[in-house]
């Protein structure tokens, strides 16, 4: 059987219910600064997120309008280019035609 002096030897040795409420104390003490240290130090990461989000909101905006610039660039490139196609080609039928006339018109005896 223990005696009150083996429960006392015992009680230096390991922690009891009391001891460990009060270390458990401690140790929420510490990781309530350990937490509101973090929240300070993540605080400037967290403004910096809000700042980005609101750039790339903004980078995207002006890349969708020279998006949609571009596109309509490129269609009226299409457009010109085949009109200056269709120029070029009446151009050159003129020169053949202009050329046969003065072919002829060497031909014709005066």
């Amino acid at each position: 059987m223990l005696t009150d002096i083996d429960i006392n030897k015992l009680k230096k040795i390991f922690v009891t219910k009391k001891d460990f409420g009060r270390r458990m104390k401690g140790v929420d003490k510490r990781f309530d600064r350990l937490s509101m240290h973090l929240d300070y130090q993540l605080k400037p990461f967290e403004e910096f997120k809000r700042e980005f989000k609101s750039f790339k909101d903004q980078v995207i905006t002006s890349l969708d309008f020279l998006v949609s610039s571009y596109k309509k660039f490129e269609d009226e490139y299409l457009v010109i280019s085949h009109q200056l196609s269709r120029a070029d080609s009446i151009l050159n039928n003129h020169e053949v035609r202009l050329s046969q006339l003065e072919e002829k018109s060497r031909k014709k005896p005066s």
